[in-house]
């Protein structure tokens, strides 16, 4: 407890030295303000392609940002500008908001990879409203990891199934990577192994929902063999997809055509072939000739946030790829 406390005062007197520093800094724009453009007066507008986001029934209204990030603007170096009426608001705001952070965090690392840069926080804040929890705020018992995105921002928690961790354990652990890797990302990690992972958004670890994304490559299979192997999936006796524990995914090989089903979150499935055959004829439709593709179908798992993962590739290519070895 003695340990936390210093540990806290030490925070208090950096923040109060930082508080001060920024004053001198505002002060000095100012009186130089007359001979010269303020250089941190410019915005920092990042290109990001946008992302098309998936909706999340039961979205979070009564959401509401920490006081410190609202309509704020990111310099070029991470820190919130801000003008000197509201620094004190701020500096009060960010003691609060590392004071109540999680004792139980015990280690942040930052992305240092160029690609890694341009992250902005006011799009993870967004990420973090799609999340659904339950109407005690907690997440759900059945899934292992979630991944929410909007914009720049991808958002990954894990957590051990069964845990049921908070809306504010949640937030205040993305939050702490936000602020001790501003613009970067990076990983907080708690001893109650809550994992919580911010990247910057790409084409590979975003998606669109019932969009197929096929190989450039041009790699045939048959329609009738992806039907075939689609069909026969494993089913339990409610017809629920069912898959290897743990991972919660299965595959089924008719023909040249192999079909692969996972759950996103490593929760049990709760869809069957009617639920997803629709989306199923979209990407053998839009693959076929194009193989491997894969599509993702909203929801169908026994968690909250999770989706279904639908791949198909050509079985041959497997094999060719397992001579090689």
């Amino acid at each position: 407890m003695a340990q936390v406390i210093a540990i806290q005062m030490g925070l208090l007197y950096l923040l109060h030295t930082e508080y001060h520093h920024q004053q001198q800094q505002q002060q000095q724009l100012l009186t130089k303000s007359s001979s010269g453009p303020n250089i941190h007066g410019a915005s920092n507008n990042l290109h990001s392609s946008p992302v098309k986001t998936h909706a999340r029934f039961g979205g979070s209204a009564s959401y509401r940002r920490p006081a410190f990030l609202s309509k704020k603007k990111m310099t070029s170096c991470g820190l919130f500008r801000t003008s000197s009426g509201t620094a004190a608001v701020i500096f009060l705001a960010n003691i609060w908001v590392l004071l109540t952070l999680p004792a139980s965090i015990q280690s942040t690392h930052c992305y240092t990879s160029a690609l890694a840069r341009g992250v902005e926080g006011r799009h993870c804040e967004k990420a973090l409203e799609k999340i659904i929890y339950d109407v005690n705020q907690t997440l759900d018992d059945d899934s292992r990891s979630l991944t929410v995105f909007h914009k720049t921002c991808l958002v990954n928690v894990q957590k051990p199934r069964r845990s049921t961790p908070s809306r504010g354990q949640i937030e205040a652990a993305v939050f702490e990577v936000i602020h001790s890797c501003p613009g970067k990302g990076g990983v907080t990690i708690s001893s109650t192994n809550l994992i919580a992972i911010v990247h910057r958004t790409t084409s590979k670890n975003t998606y669109e929902i019932n969009q197929p994304r096929c190989d450039k490559q041009r790699c045939a299979v048959s329609q009738e063999d992806c039907m075939a192997a689609f069909q026969s999936l494993p089913l339990n006796r409610k017809g629920i997809f069912i898959g290897q524990e743990r991972v919660y995914a299965s595959n089924a090989t008719r023909g040249n055509c192999l079909v692969k089903i996972a759950t996103t979150d490593y929760a049990p499935f709760r869809a069957s072939h009617v639920d997803v055959g629709g989306s199923f004829r979209v990407l053998v439709n839009g693959c076929k000739q194009h193989a491997p593709g894969v599509i993702f179908v909203n929801g169908g798992t026994a968690g909250f946030n999770g989706d279904l993962r639908i791949s198909i590739r050509n079985s041959d290519h497997d094999r060719l790829d397992d001579s090689d070895r």
